[in-house]
């Protein structure tokens, strides 16, 4: 399932059953739903498009933004309340997480995770505010899990 070295011989079914192990409650508490290709050891390796020197900058940056808007509190020690009295988003960015929400059933705890999680990539992005492209890609991000089943045929 996913890996291009090794056929999955399990019906949907069983994969769903797998899957479904877990609880949605669960799942809900995790940041990132992501499927990763399998990495060869034996391969070239890649050229990075960025240094480590300049991911550490934007992060050190994005960090000091972090502390203007939250003070002493830190990512996941940030209120709800808190940020949500910081962090809001416009109305089409609402409309699209209202969206999405209602589409994928995300509980309030995942639209807050996103909303989060599209708050530090603008902030990584050195952004004021909350960009759509943030936001596309932090429901990307926790998307990628249920697009991948649904192409397999897994609900």
């Amino acid at each position: 399932m996913g890996s291009k070295h090794a056929y999955c011989t399990c019906t949907p079914k069983q994969i769903s059953s797998y899957q479904n192990r877990v609880s949605g409650p669960i799942l809900d508490r995790f940041d990132l739903l992501l499927h990763l290709q399998s990495v060869s050891l034996t391969a070239a390796p890649l050229q990075a498009n960025e240094s480590s020197e300049k991911i550490r900058k934007r992060v050190m940056e994005a960090r000091e933004r972090q502390y203007e808007r939250y003070g002493e509190q830190r990512g996941n020690g940030v209120s709800t309340e808190l940020f949500l009295e910081k962090n809001s988003l416009n109305q089409s960015q609402q409309m699209m997480m209202q969206q999405w929400a209602r589409k994928e059933n995300f509980s309030n705890r995942v639209q807050i995770k996103m909303m989060r999680l599209a708050r530090t990539i603008s902030d990584l992005q050195g952004e004021k505010e909350i960009t759509n492209e943030s936001l596309w890609k932090a429901i990307t991000m926790r998307r990628k899990n249920q697009i991948k089943n649904r192409k397999e045929g897994v609900k």
